[in-house]
């Protein structure tokens, strides 16, 4: 569970905490006026509370997971359209603890790929032009003004992944774990024509919400595009539905070079999900 979600979700129950408040403070007028006792009616007003707060915390635990169970609702009915279609689906499981690795080992390779390739952004080379006195304060004054939050952080990372000291440990690992990875789908691909997975676990999240940080979670639903990267599988997302007026996607990754099979896959699911040929008007522009 995202704690920040949560708390983002339950933040009304605070409003309604006063609220219960002020009831209490009505009823212990009521109380005083009919002659009650502190200790007849304290007992009532803490009740009241405790009751409305777990109505709270139910409540928002729902609004947090509907997304991801509206997500899964509408996968699993777009499942059942291809299945109707002649489709041949079946679910399979893939060890957890393999899947978990995709996301350091996707971080550990790509932070050392980006340091390697972009060493030359130095801002004398490549670049645009840093201010200072020495090499070391032009491309310090380069790399800070010129690179996000995301991307210095990337770059540290992957200095410290290439570190001598690190590489055995981190880099040579991580690549280790990506072969067993690609070793593990490139099996399922001898069984099977394509792999189909919601693209993500939920909706995009507003501007507001949105973070250069690099994220620190791990789940499943967020990093499985990955393995395309890995293995260099095609693969392709298409719209298949909306959830909170939201529109969420679905992945399709197919076999290495048989990037038509995975094209001839969407075509298809495309005509079942009602989606085909729909478009959007941004100003003067069409997406």
């Amino acid at each position: 569970v995202d704690v920040k979600v949560l708390f983002d979700k339950l933040l009304f129950a605070r409003n309604v905490a006063l609220c219960v408040f002020m009831i209490t403070g009505i009823y212990y007028l009521f109380a005083k006026r009919v002659g009650m006792q502190m200790l007849d009616y304290m007992p009532v007003c803490f009740g009241i509370i405790g009751m409305v707060m777990l109505l709270a915390l139910v409540v928002g635990f729902m609004l947090m997971t509907f997304n991801f169970t509206g997500m899964f609702t509408k996968f699993h009915e777009l499942l059942d359209k291809c299945r109707q279609e002649g489709f041949t689906i079946e679910e399979v499981s893939i060890d957890k603890d393999l899947l978990n690795a995709i996301y350091p080992t996707y971080m550990c390779i790509s932070c050392a790929e980006a340091t390697s390739n972009n060493a030359n952004l130095t801002g004398i080379q490549f670049g645009p032009r840093g201010e200072g006195d020495s090499i070391e304060e032009i491309i310090f004054d380069a790399r800070t003004k010129g690179f996000s939050e995301l991307i210095k952080r990337r770059f540290v990372l992957g200095s410290f992944i290439l570190q001598k000291e690190n590489q055995d440990k981190l880099f040579l690992n991580a690549q280790r774990v990506r072969r067993l990875l690609v070793e593990k789908i490139t099996e399922l691909f001898k069984e099977y024509d394509g792999m189909i997975l919601p693209a993500s676990g939920g909706i995009a999240p507003k501007f507001t919400d949105s973070s250069e940080k690099l994220s620190d979670r791990y789940l499943l639903l967020e990093n499985h595009l990955a393995i395309g990267n890995f293995g260099g599988f095609p693969s392709i997302t298409i719209p298949y539905g909306m959830v909170e007026d939201m529109p969420i996607g679905l992945n399709i990754t197919g076999r290495i070079k048989e990037d038509d099979e995975v094209l001839k896959l969407a075509y298809q699911v495309e005509k079942l999900t009602g989606y085909k040929g729909i478009y959007s008007k941004v100003g003067d522009i069409d997406v």
